[in-house]
């Protein structure tokens, strides 16, 4: 499977989120076949925190955070 988002893409939450930045497009262990999820990284009061998601959860932002 090819995975819909690359490094650097924003994106958001189907249920609703701030903005994120695709930071990994996760790979499966031992290949290097997509595994059908992204860390994620976003900024708030100046702090990083990363997550993981599915590709399911996620959708491209229609915008560029200022």
């Amino acid at each position: 499977m090819e995975p819909k988002f690359k490094v650097d893409d924003t994106v958001h939450l189907k249920s609703g989120s701030v903005d994120m930045t695709i930071d990994t497009v996760n790979k499966q262990k031992g290949s290097e076949e997509f595994d059908g999820s992204y860390v994620c990284v976003w900024f708030i009061g100046g702090l990083a925190y990363f997550n993981t998601y599915t590709e399911n959860e996620l959708v491209l932002s229609n915008h560029i955070p200022a």
